[in-house]
């Protein structure tokens, strides 16, 4: 690990709550259990919003700058809002939509991360808040934040299929005519990156395809443990036991799951993966590119000296800014 990152990561000492039990006892009603996951997800989001805020604080006093004062400056005229689509069995599905002052038509669909279960809401506009206003401000994409439906109350496909409505609206001029469905991206972060890739799988053989998929720290298959819990037995039972509450009724191989083991993976468009070297938490980003080209497909691994959280800024500067170059190039 180099000295930089290992010096950042001993100036943040924050220590994360403990993750919830997410199976319902057999004397807990319904909306005790609902209750109980909702205060345990609040409790996680501001651990994660205080860990960005502390990663920023110590890279400041450490390096000078952050990540964000690293990138090209952001114009003062993003435009935010918010909108909800509504999918045909009159589900609704929120969305946080960046958009620059003159869109140029293109159409960003991010998911955040959070282990299935949390990083939603005001978490996820705030935690990738750069990564969102580069893409908007260089790519000049309308970026839309999805609030897909959190696990354990909702299991797979309703991550999916949040994915799938807020898709379908773009191409039906839904959320406007000026976003152009030809010119799509579709781009996860951790358990969003596999969201997205299972959705993107998902979507092979419409009228008007994904231009490129960005998998971010990806957490792709979700049959075998990360190699960073493979001497760590214990972390690996506790990630299973909340990777339980995402699967449902499903196997982990089931492609929807572990999308690396899909089939389709040739049919993919392009695929951007941001690989952290020192993950401790995911992986399975190299190895779907390393499958996407077997099968025939474009894919590009990149290789960061990061973990899973925590970037020194001029890494994470440089990760943000290859997302938006490749961005950029697929979406014209």
């Amino acid at each position: 690990m180099p000295e930089n990152l290992r010096r950042l990561l001993a100036e943040i000492r924050l220590v994360s709550p403990p993750l919830p039990r997410f199976e319902r006892a057999a004397d807990e009603s319904a909306a005790a259990w609902r209750a109980r996951i909702a205060a345990a997800r609040d409790d996680a989001d501001m651990h994660a919003l205080a860990h960005r805020e502390a990663v920023d604080r110590a890279a400041s006093r450490l390096f000078g700058a952050t990540a964000r004062e690293l990138l090209p400056a952001v114009p003062d005229n993003l435009r935010q809002s918010e909108v909800q689509v509504t999918a045909a069995d009159r589900r609704v599905v929120d969305v946080s939509v960046t958009a620059p002052a003159r869109p140029s038509g293109a159409v960003v669909v991010r998911l955040h991360g959070g282990g299935f279960w949390m990083g939603g809401g005001r978490a996820a506009r705030l935690l990738d808040r750069s990564l969102i206003e580069q893409l908007a401000a260089t790519c000049g994409a309308t970026v839309l934040n999805v609030d897909y439906r959190l696990a354990p109350e909702h299991p797979i496909p309703a991550a999916m299929d949040d994915v799938h409505d807020v898709l379908e609206a773009v191409r039906h001029g839904e959320l406007g005519e000026d976003l152009d469905p030809r010119r799509i991206a579709l781009i996860g972060t951790s358990s969003g990156a596999n969201i997205a890739a299972a959705a993107a799988l998902a979507d092979l053989g419409v009228d008007d395809p994904i231009a490129g998929l960005v998998l971010i720290v990806s957490s792709l298959r979700l049959d075998v443990p990360p190699a960073s819990m493979h001497d760590d037995p214990a972390a690996w039972e506790e990630r299973r036991g909340q990777l339980l509450g995402y699967l449902g009724e499903i196997s982990p191989k089931d492609p929807r799951a572990s999308p690396a083991l899909s089939p389709s993976l040739g049919a993919l468009p392009p695929v951007h993966a941001v690989v952290a070297r020192h993950d401790e938490i995911a992986d399975g980003g190299g190895e779907l590119c390393a499958r996407v080209k077997m099968a025939g497909g474009v894919a590009e691994e990149h290789v960061y000296e990061m973990t899973h959280t925590v970037a020194a800024p001029h890494v994470e500067a440089a990760w943000v800014r290859g997302v938006t170059d490749f961005v950029g190039k697929v979406l014209g």
